[in-house]
């Protein structure tokens, strides 16, 4: 999984006719999978990245507390990624780049 990588946007790459990492852009884009249509549920970058990786909306991983509105129960995601089932299922998975900011 892959965010904020879209130039169009503004993000981290210029905007250049030339395509940011290619090779990357080959393996996961031309011979892997994207979402095409999807919407954040949460507009923060953790809580959204949380239910991503998950499949579950924010708050069911949400933590609890008084000064934790936003912020999300890391064993909640950890264990229950679609990593591990891929992983359960003989997949090698990786996860490169931000995972967490908790």
């Amino acid at each position: 999984v892959v965010d904020d990588l879209d130039q169009m946007l503004g993000s981290s790459f210029p905007q250049t006719t030339a395509t940011p990492l290619p090779k990357t852009k080959r393996l996961l884009v031309d011979e892997g999978a994207t979402f095409t249509n999807a919407f954040a549920h949460v507009p923060i970058c953790n809580p959204s990245r949380a239910a991503t990786l998950t499949g579950k909306y924010f708050h069911n991983l949400k933590a609890t507390g008084a000064l934790r509105a936003m912020h999300v129960d890391m064993d909640k995601v950890h264990d229950f990624s679609f990593a591990v089932d891929f992983k359960r299922a003989g997949y090698v998975t990786g996860l490169f780049g931000k995972y967490a900011n908790a």
